[in-house]
């Protein structure tokens, strides 16, 4: 369908996809700057019918994103994820009308703010993302899709290695990589993969649901460049992860990154 204007990336893709649910019950979604192995369609159709009773499954995907430490207890071609990936996957029309997503404000977070995402080694990449997508007054359909399935508790279906390949890194017109390829983008992509053995159960591994302590915690938000505590994430994490070690952690995050919070603050910019 032509928009009769320009409706952002994210909006145009909830509203495309909530329009073929009206007609279809599966979709194969493909982004224009991902390209499939051979295998690619003929799995996700197979995922797509092998999984369309089972409710709490939200997304099937051909790309392998997780935590290095899940890797050495993968015994099967896919996992359980709590975490939805886009470059190529497939859902249901129910799944998706139960998100109800169209009718959502853009950007959409059950949780209200980042920090009270719940924090775990495979949603902590989802806290960051959030942070600066609210700090930016920003929307990405993919984090609201992961945001609006891990408050109903509904999974996602992975491999453990990728059958597609980004090819938009580098791209003026990139929305997210500009630069240069990241070494992690393709790291798992394989064009001969033909995964075929499913995970044997529907519970996430134990590693993904345990959560983070304070500290382990506090260290990856030090690493995402740009960071801050406002005085509200400061209440809530003291309140979250008490304890004088998480207490300590969280501090000295908050007075390492309190320059960029005045900054913001004095120039009317959201903290």
């Amino acid at each position: 369908m032509v928009r009769p204007h320009n409706l952002g990336c994210d909006r145009n893709v909830i509203s495309a996809l909530t329009e073929v649910f009206s007609v279809h019950s599966t979709l194969v979604y493909l982004e224009d700057d991902v390209v499939p192995n051979p295998c690619f369609y003929d799995r996700i159709c197979r995922l797509l019918e092998t999984y369309r009773s089972y409710q709490q499954v939200c997304s099937v995907s051909a790309y392998a994103n997780f935590p290095q430490e899940l890797e050495p207890l993968i015994d099967r071609d896919f996992i359980v994820s709590n975490r939805v990936f886009a470059l190529g996957f497939g859902t249901w029309a129910d799944r998706w009308q139960e998100l109800n997503l169209a009718n959502q404000p853009q950007g959409y977070n059950p949780f209200k703010n980042f920090y009270n995402i719940p924090a775990t080694i495979q949603t902590k990449y989802t806290m960051v993302n959030q942070f600066f997508l609210e700090k930016n007054s920003q929307a990405d359909w993919v984090i609201t899709l992961t945001l609006n399935a891990l408050d109903k508790n509904r999974v996602h279906i992975i491999p453990k290695v990728s059958f597609v390949r980004n090819i938009g890194c580098g791209h003026p017109e990139a929305k997210t990589y500009r630069g240069s390829e990241p070494d992690w983008i393709n790291a798992k992509y394989e064009a001969s993969a033909r995964p075929n053995y499913l995970p044997s159960s529907l519970e996430l591994a134990d590693i993904l649901t345990a959560p983070l302590d304070g500290v382990t915690l506090t260290r990856h938000l030090e690493n995402s460049s740009g960071l801050w505590l406002s005085l509200s994430a400061m209440r809530h994490f003291l309140w979250k992860y008490p304890g004088l070690q998480n207490m300590a952690s969280f501090l000295k995050l908050f007075l390492f990154r309190l320059p960029i919070l005045l900054r913001r603050w004095r120039s009317g910019l959201p903290i």
